[in-house]
């Protein structure tokens, strides 16, 4: 593993570490400690070439001032909550508002803006990930308990990026945890996804409500232009939605014993797969970076 400085906070002046991971195959994973957010995925093409195909910034300043959260990890709980605040054992818990009137990605000093404690995971060939570790005091943005979250980021040697995310709170909360990074398979010299094909194994989605909120009812994507189930070009099914890109909820098929299984395939012409053992996939689909 090769560690080196990515630069300072600039509020607090703490030094950001930027840490990268090599595999026997020339593929290499960028992790900083700002936010736990990976910021590079450089993957050998067909052709031999070394792709990034994960979207970020070239500076810490840049990151500070990012607010599409890009690479990073999202909490304590992502996406929307609305109205902001939450009734857990009789207690009403209220949120911070920092996106309009809801509570959005955790808040305003949530888990990307936070500097996380790092240490090697080491096998038997040397290291092979990064263990970031974060503790939410109580009270955070309104939480209740004191909620410790372990990352951890392997890079193997059968070209999988494994993502583990574990927290664990001394009272009952609610806590919702995502790895927040951007794909781009054609890598920082294409400005678009539209070329990419698609396909998710969903037979439902959740109907949208008010600020972009699930309403809970739960619905077939059979004609619909939630159907990905057989790839799609993506610009050609973006193009098909009312607001012209997704930002939304599938409900995937389930999965037996909670075994990891094919969430959403992306291909152009590499292709790269995610699986899941969790029910529901948020996949956000903007097709133009400006800047990145």
């Amino acid at each position: 593993m090769r560690t080196k400085v990515f630069g300072k906070t600039a509020s607090s002046h703490e030094t950001i570490q930027l840490y990268e991971i090599e595999n026997k195959h020339g593929m290499v994973l960028s992790v900083i400690n700002y936010g736990a957010r990976i910021i590079g995925l450089k993957v050998p093409s067909r052709h031999g070439e070394l792709i990034d195909v994960v979207c970020g910034f070239k500076s810490l300043e840049l990151y500070e001032k990012d607010d599409g959260y890009f690479g990073a990890i999202v909490g304590r709980c992502a996406c929307r909550v609305s109205p902001p605040s939450v009734m857990i054992d009789g207690n009403r818990y209220n949120l911070t508002e920092n996106s309009g009137d809801v509570h959005f990605h955790g808040g305003f000093n949530g888990f990307d803006k936070a500097v996380w404690d790092v240490s090697a995971i080491e096998g038997e060939t040397g290291v092979y990930g990064v263990r970031l570790h974060h503790i939410s005091p109580a009270g955070t943005e309104g939480y209740p308990g004191e909620l410790v979250t372990i990352v951890e980021y392997r890079l193997t040697d059968q070209d999988e990026v494994v993502v583990k995310i574990k927290a664990t709170c001394g009272e009952a909360t609610i806590v919702n945890i995502p790895q927040h990074s951007y794909f781009n398979l054609g890598g920082p010299k294409e400005p678009t996804i539209y070329d990419h094909v698609v396909s998710i194994t969903a037979d439902s989605y959740l109907a949208m409500g008010k600020n972009s909120v699930p309403t809970g009812e739960i619905v077939s994507v059979k004609d619909t232009v939630f159907d990905l189930r057989k790839p799609q070009i993506l610009g050609e099914a973006i193009h098909s939605t009312p607001d012209d890109g997704y930002d939304n909820y599938w409900c995937l098929t389930p999965s037996p014993l909670h075994v990891p299984t094919l969430a959403v395939k992306y291909g152009r012409p590499s292709s790269l797969s995610s699986f899941s053992n969790i029910g529901i996939l948020h996949v956000p689909f903007p097709v133009v970076f400006i800047g990145v």
